[in-house]
């Protein structure tokens, strides 16, 4: 065979692989280096094996009730009671670990059949699993198959050994030992077809695990295993480590057993297009494109799986909030794609897995089309901005961004664009509908106020920071840096000014420093505020005596403006209107809360200067780049808030011509 040769990125570092590499290159991409390893196995096949699970002290021990235990019954009949036999139930994860040469004191078979007490041990096991997470439900099951090994086709079973079992752990498996017997009793009262064997079988046959297998760490300088079992358990009951969606789906990818070469050569492409995906979705400005929670830690890959499971005709039948959803849609998937073939076709894993393979390719495709919106500028910001109006979600798909994908599987990028384009209408222009679906009211910014649409200003002063950059090829709007923060509607006139001496002290000091180049340190111009407005002005008129009605025009300005804010109702219904609105990031609005705009202004010049994230508008509002008053760099006039709204309005208006252009 041709020992082709694959270019390939393990890591985050290209490498070219050969054909008799390609294993180990599948398990380094697939299981991290070949520290673990992740695969599917029927309770059935565990049986076969006997395998030995150990469970260490530092275990809590079998803490199982009635309600826990009645719940996995009844989830078995339900299987148990589907016509399709082939269909198969995947229950939560089984974490272990392989051990060598352990101490137990008791075996759960010795425990139920009485031969030893559990103050009897110091008995070694030669190897086994030590089980770090599945206790519960692995000890249940093993319970139910004790409760039917008198019509079990098969007496083999798997062992459970206990480091240490407490009083208090014999007392909780009497008890479940007891719900059971009792359960299957009933069960056959009830349901007059419900058979036993059938049952074990369904058990055996059709209940699979996620086995995944965490190897030993080694310490390669100093050649030492680090077992680290202890605290692995305590990481994974803390909800630290957690298998997802896509390591499901992977295990179900994995399960190759006899597989053929062609099948191991589809699995190298799968591999490397797997890693792809994580590659790309490594890249930030990409993912929060699309995602709007930086808060949020899951795999990213998980994304595009409940991307690609919403679209699907099976989503409708799970709840998407819940763990498991996009893995489970894929399964009903794969078993409906089953239901039209032969019992032989079914049972043969070359057409299932050619089933998981189409569905993969699908999956890619998803990717794909997500990726090419991010690539083209207007898409980007357009969907961006849709999602991001969504607000902060918990690690789930944006609905956004399933409609879009839906609309776009067969549809041109420009018929997307276009509907991007009418969602974006719908949310800015539109104000309410008829019965028809007919617009029958236009919002106008002159009237939009603070209290009664905060909302809709919300979402527009994003798009007013936005719209500005799709004009530009070489800028984007930074969604990445936009998620790391909380973003709050921003008076630029404060509503209720928080005046003070300081407050006034950072008013007037300009004016006396730049205007008249006078030099005052900070404590005698405090203390001169403290005085009253006259003496303010003597100290000025003795080295400025040939500019003294500038100097009382000024200070009279300045004491207007004062008052006005205070007293003034009109100046209050001003501070209202979109022309004295700006975003800014929630820490900066914490930092300075009430203060005028001059202090306001130095805290974002400040930032701007760091290199911090500040919105375009906002920049443009605290630098003064709608100033038609030059001369006053350090008030925010009723000219300047009018010359800002009027840009808004400008905004508005070309928003409005381009989707109606579009619709045209």
């Amino acid at each position: 065979m041709e020992n082709k040769s694959y270019e390939v990125i393990i890591n985050g570092v290209g490498k070219s692989i050969t054909r008799e590499e390609d294993k180990d290159a599948i398990e380094k991409i697939f299981n991290n280096y070949k520290t673990d390893s992740l695969i599917l196995r029927t309770v059935g096949q565990i049986c076969k094996f006997q395998d030995n699970f150990y469970i260490a002290n530092y275990q809590r021990g079998y803490r199982w009730g009635k309600d826990e235990v009645e719940a996995l019954l009844k989830d078995i009949y339900e299987v148990y009671k589907k016509d399709d036999n082939e269909q198969k139930y995947c229950m939560q994860p089984l974490v272990v670990k392989k051990k060598e040469r352990v101490k137990y004191t008791c075996a759960l078979k010795n425990l139920i059949e009485k031969t030893k007490n559990i103050e009897n041990g110091d008995e070694f096991l030669d190897s086994s699993y030590e089980l770090l997470d599945g206790q519960q439900r692995l000890t249940t099951l093993w319970l139910i198959l004790s409760e039917l090994k008198e019509v079990a086709q098969d007496k083999r079973n798997y062992h459970i050994y206990y480091e240490l079992l407490r009083p208090v752990d014999k007392a909780f498996i009497d008890k479940a030992i007891r719900i059971i017997s009792e359960w299957l009793s009933e069960k056959e009262k009830q349901d007059s077809k419900f058979n036993k064997i059938a049952f074990w079988q369904t058990i055996c046959e059709r209940l699979t695990f996620v086995w995944y297998e965490v190897a030993d760490k080694r310490n390669l300088k100093d050649n030492v295993v680090d077992n680290g079992s202890e605290e692995l358990f305590r990481k994974i009951n803390k909800g630290k480590i957690e298998l997802t969606n896509a390591e499901l789906f992977k295990a179900m990818l994995l399960n190759g057993e006899g597989a053929t070469e062609q099948y191991k050569s589809k699995l190298e492409q799968i591999a490397f297009e797997w890693d792809k995906i994580e590659q790309s979705l490594s890249n930030d400005d990409f993912w929060y494109f699309l995602f709007g929670n930086a808060e949020e830690e899951h795999t990213r890959i998980d994304y595009i799986l409940e991307v690609y499971a919403k679209g699907e005709e099976a989503s409708e039948k799970y709840d998407s909030s819940k763990d498991r959803y996009s893995f489970l849609v894929v399964q009903a998937q794969l078993e409906n794609e089953l239901e039209n073939l032969s019992k032989s076709e079914k049972n043969d894993g070359q057409t299932r897995r050619k089933i998981v393979f189409d569905i993969w390719l699908n999956i890619v495709n998803v990717h794909d089309k997500l990726y090419s919106w991010y690539q083209d500028n207007e898409l980007y910001h357009n969907i961006g901005f849709l999602v991001a109006c969504e607000g902060k979600r918990r690690a789930v798909a944006s609905e956004v961004v399933v409609d879009l994908y839906k609309k776009n599987k067969d549809a041109s990028i420009k018929d997307l664009q276009d509907y991007v384009k009418q969602k974006i209408y719908d949310k800015l222009i539109v104000k309410s509908k008829d019965k028809q679906n007919r617009p029958v009211e236009f919002y106008d910014l002159d009237e939009v106020d603070y209290h009664s649409d905060k909302q809709y200003i919300r979402s527009f002063l994003l798009y007013s920071n936005i719209y500005p950059l799709l004009q530009c090829s070489e800028s984007r709007f930074p969604f990445k840096e936009y998620y790391k923060e909380h973003w709050d509607i921003e008076h630029i006139n404060p509503q209720t000014p928080n005046i003070k001496i300081e407050d006034t002290v950072s008013w007037i000091e300009p004016f006396i420093r730049d205007k008249y180049e006078k030099t005052v340190d900070d404590e005698s111009i405090e203390r001169e505020l403290k005085r009253n407005y006259d003496v303010i002005l003597r100290l000025l008129k003795q080295e400025q005596e040939d500019d003294e009605k500038a100097i009382v025009d000024r200070l009279k300005l300045l004491q207007e403006k004062w008052e006005s804010y205070i007293k003034s109702e009109t100046e209050a219904e001003k501070n209202q209107r979109i022309g004295n609105l700006v975003l800014l990031d929630d820490s900066s609005n914490r930092g300075y809360q009430n203060a005028l705009f001059n202090q306001k202004r130095c805290w974002i010049v400040s930032r701007d200067e760091r290199g911090e994230f500040v919105m375009l508008q906002t920049r443009r509002v605290f630098l003064k780049f709608y100033s038609l008053t030059p001369d006053y760099p350090y008030e925010w006039t009723d000219d300047d808030a009018k010359a800002y709204q009027s840009d808004l309005k400008r905004i508005f208006s070309n928003i409005k011509q381009d989707i109606e252009g579009a619709e045209s």
